[in-house]
């Protein structure tokens, strides 16, 4: 079975092509947005856990740079990371 993306174009020539009648474009088109719609639900899904995560470390260990130099001030926050999962 061809994978989506290959299909998507085959039916994005099609609609160019003005093969399909208007219910089966209109059909696709909406297919399309279900499609557009569940991918912007997995990012944004992603992007809560990512942030409560920060949220948990940053209550847990604190969220000031304590460093002065730029390097360690780039380092830190991975060290929070491991400190943070070595405590947990």
């Amino acid at each position: 079975m061809p994978d989506h993306s290959t299909l998507a174009r085959a039916y994005r020539r099609l609609l160019r092509m003005r093969v399909l009648d208007p219910m089966r474009q209109r059909l696709l088109i909406a297919r399309a947005e279900l499609v557009a719609t569940v991918r912007l639900d997995r990012l944004f899904d992603q992007r809560w856990k990512a942030e409560t995560g920060h949220a948990v470390i940053k209550r847990t260990l604190g969220d000031a740079l304590r460093s002065r130099r730029v390097m360690l001030q780039k380092r830190e926050p991975a060290v929070k990371g491991l400190v943070y999962n070595l405590h947990r």
